[in-house]
C-alpha cells in the first residue's frame, strides 16, 4: 500500500513539473515570437519563469502537507518521547512559516507584475 501511495505521488509530481516545463516553453516561445516579429513581449515573462512561481508552487504544497501532518498529531494526540511535548506544535510551526513564505512570495510576484522595470520586483532601497 506504501508502495502504490509512493508511486501516485512520485507520478503527481512528475506530472506537476511536466506541465510547468511545458508553460515555461511555451511562454519563453510566445515570448520570442511576439519580441522579434512584433515588437512587444509579454510583461514581466521572465520573472514568471523565475523563482518566484516555483516558490509559491512549493511553499503552497508544504503548507498543505504540514497543515494535515499537524492536524493528525492533534487528532491522535502524539507527544515527543524524551519532553513529552505535543507534536503538533513543532509541526505547526512548519505551517506558520512556510505561509509567511508564501506570502512574502506572492507579495514579491505582485510586486514584479505591477512594475516589471525594476529588478526587485518595485521594493524601495
Amino acid at each position: 500500500m506504501i508502495d502504490k501511495a509512493l508511486d501516485w505521488l512520485a507520478r503527481v509530481i512528475e506530472l506537476a513539473l511536466a506541465l510547468a516545463f511545458i508553460m515555461a516553453v511555451l511562454l519563453n516561445f510566445g515570448n520570442v515570437v511576439g519580441r522579434y516579429l512584433f515588437g512587444v513581449s509579454f510583461l514581466a515573462s521572465d520573472e514568471v519563469q523565475a523563482e518566484q512561481i516555483l516558490l509559491l508552487v512549493l511553499a503552497a504544497f508544504v503548507v498543505s502537507q504540514s497543515y494535515f501532518y499537524a492536524a493528525q498529531m492533534l487528532r491522535i494526540g502524539r507527544r515527543s518521547d524524551m519532553a513529552g511535548m505535543p507534536m503538533w506544535i513543532p509541526h505547526g510551526f512548519l505551517v506558520v512559516g512556510f505561509s509567511l513564505i508564501f506570502v512574502v512570495a506572492l507579495w514579491r510576484l505582485a510586486g514584479i507584475v505591477r512594475s516589471p522595470s525594476q529588478p526587485d520586483g518595485g521594493a524601495k532601497s
